[in-house]
């Protein structure tokens, strides 16, 4: 996958972890979820350095308030009635 200045992103987190959902699908996802009010979330943007080339580069992020417990994170989407198309 690529950053908007063409190079690679690394596939693995900086603590060597995998990502839990593929870098190129959490924007989407996330655009998906604000819009149907299932996350109350502002979208930002945050500089990150490349750890190669050293050069910076601005990546989506987003701001919200935590919530008490994943059970009420995922309240909402339990009971999302996705319209019939």
């Amino acid at each position: 996958m690529k950053k908007k200045n063409g190079n690679r992103r690394p596939r693995l987190n900086p603590d060597g972890t995998r990502p839990r959902m593929n870098r190129e699908d959490v924007k989407p996802f996330m655009d998906w979820a604000i819009a149907r009010g299932l996350i109350d979330a502002q979208e930002t943007t945050v500089e990150r350095m490349d750890e190669i080339t050293g050069e910076t580069f601005l990546d989506p992020a987003w701001v919200f308030e935590p919530v008490g417990s994943l059970a009420d994170f995922l309240k909402p989407f339990a009971g999302h009635q996705p319209a019939e198309g």
